[in-house]
């Protein structure tokens, strides 16, 4: 489990990924596309490296694919 709403995961988080897939697809899916545990337990807002902020309202499955690709 990673800390919810840490913009240093948010940032930092493709490693964690390549090293442990199924660390990620726990909550998260096989798929990656979110499921039940993966829910936002309140709206949430991410600041983008790229630039741009991504709007995730609460109760909305989290997965890879609301900020950039898939893996």
């Amino acid at each position: 489990m990673h800390n919810v709403n840490d913009a240093r995961w948010n940032n930092n988080h493709e490693g964690f990924y390549e090293r442990n897939p199924a660390g990620c697809q726990a909550c998260h899916g096989k798929n990656l596309r979110g499921t039940v545990l993966s829910k936002a337990a309140a709206d949430r807002r991410f600041s983008l490296e790229e630039g741009g902020t991504v709007t995730v309202k609460k109760g909305t499955a989290i997965g890879c694919n609301l900020c950039h690709e898939l893996p």
